[in-house]
C-alpha cells in the first residue's frame, strides 16, 4: 500500500482544470534537476511552492507505481 495520500474525487476532475496547476506539473521535471524559479537555494523557496512541488511529485510517483502494477499483472497473464 502506498504511503502517499489518495485524492478522492466526487466530481469529474476535468471540472478542476487549472492552468496554474498544469504549470506546476510541467515544472516537476525542472524541480527534480534542482532548477528553481526563484533566486537562492531550496531553503529560500516559498513554502507553498515547495508544498505544491512535493504534492505533484507524490502524485507522479503514485501514477508511475500504478502503471508498474498494471504492467506486472499484464505480464502474469
Amino acid at each position: 500500500m502506498s504511503d502517499y495520500p489518495k485524492i478522492v474525487y466526487s466530481k469529474c476532475i476535468g471540472n478542476f482544470f487549472n492552468y496554474k496547476a498544469m504549470d506546476l506539473i510541467r515544472y516537476a521535471g525542472k524541480w527534480r534537476e534542482n532548477i528553481f524559479p526563484y533566486e537562492g537555494s531550496y531553503y529560500d523557496l516559498p513554502s507553498k511552492f515547495v508544498e505544491s512541488m512535493e504534492l505533484v511529485q507524490n502524485l507522479l510517483m503514485e501514477q508511475q507505481s500504478e502503471k508498474e502494477k498494471k504492467m506486472e499483472s499484464f505480464k502474469r497473464k
